[in-house]
């Protein structure tokens, strides 16, 4: 991770930071820009705007906090990430899918997160540097923002992750694992549907039949997802990463406001462990300002909503209002806490 920032002057402080995004496995750059270039921009916009998109990159504009007083010095940091097309995040081959993502076990996605953890252990330095820029413009207080650094580890903990997947997907008393690696029989019964009713009226026999005695077998099914996030907490992006890889799910994360550099950490960390992984492959973690038309047009397609999204998932306190954002023209929208 550290010689990829060296190499590119990614996450550097030099007057802005450089943010690599995450579309479907590729490592994407943010173009070369001087400070000049970037300050001209934001003199031509509104005095207000903390977004810029240039017709090569677009530009994040935050106000720095003094840190003792946790008020505005009256100065910016700004973020530098590359532009890239709607049409980039979705899947569209789903036997690629089928036999790669979508074929891992359980325990295959366990080694795919201890292979992240082990590469941000490495990587203790630029996590501490990654730290301290969230600090030059983060809301919180320190104690919270250190203590969430000083832990997030956890969050890719073998054992942590295990219990997410057997607790959070279980059924009829079974480990959610059992349902994720393939068919599982449950104790339960059919009822006979509608037409099968009918036709037990037309032929004058019992309304009423039986529920059938066969076998019921139920599987986790992993989906195509769209994550509209919020906030600005730190974790956001990459409990939000998690939950897509837990449930072998490809999956495209709009990275909230306020987070964007822990969300292209774990894009590094992911590129630097298992670039070729299926995972990998099929992660996207981007950036785009809520209610940009050129992207959000494209994922909100009913076309592709319906045959290559299997839902929007947001967060609850999403900004803008319904008839104005993404999840409010998507066709499947599922809200989460």
């Amino acid at each position: 991770m550290e010689k990829l920032c060296s190499k590119y002057k990614l996450l550097q402080n030099d007057g802005f930071i450089r943010v690599p995004l995450l579309i479907k496995g590729r490592l994407v750059l943010p173009p070369e820009i001087s400070r000049e270039e970037i300050e001209a921009a934001f003199r031509g916009s509104d005095r207000k705007s903390n977004y810029i998109k240039l017709p090569q990159a677009q530009i994040i504009r935050e106000p720095v906090i003094d840190r003792k007083s946790m008020k505005y010095t009256g100065e910016y940091v700004y973020q530098v990430m590359p532009k890239f097309g709607g049409m980039e995040l979705i899947e569209t081959d789903k036997d690629k899918l089928a036999r790669g993502l979508y074929a891992l076990s359980t325990e295959e996605i366990l080694e795919y997160l201890e292979s992240i953890q082990s590469v941000m252990l490495q990587n203790i330095k630029l996590i501490s540097h990654v730290r301290e820029l969230c600090r030059l413009t983060s809301e919180y207080p320190d104690v919270l923002l250190d203590a969430w650094f000083d832990s997030f580890y956890m969050t890719l903990n073998r054992a942590t992750a295990l219990e997410m997947i057997d607790h959070e997907l279980a059924f009829w008393g079974k480990p959610g694992s059992d349902f994720l690696n393939g068919w599982v029989e449950v104790p339960a019964a059919i009822n006979p549907g509608d037409r099968r009713l009918q036709g037990y009226n037309l032929s004058g026999q019992d309304n009423s039949p039986a529920k059938e005695s066969v076998k019921i077998m139920v599987r986790a099914m992993p989906t195509c997802q769209l994550h509209i996030t919020a906030g600005n907490a730190p974790e956001v992006p990459i409990i939000s990463a998690l939950r897509a890889i837990l449930t072998k799910s490809a999956a495209a994360t709009k990275l909230p406001y306020g987070a964007t550099l822990t969300g292209a950490l774990f894009s590094l960390a992911a590129f630097t462990a298992a670039p070729d992984h299926p995972i990998t492959q099929s992660l996207s973690m981007v950036y785009w300002q809520g209610g940009d038309d050129s992207i959000e047009s494209v994922l909100s397609s009913p076309t592709l909503s319906t045959g290559l999204w299997s839902g929007v998932i947001l967060k609850p306190w999403f900004p803008y209002s319904p008839e104005h954002c993404l999840p409010g023209q998507s066709v499947l929208t599922r809200v989460i806490v």
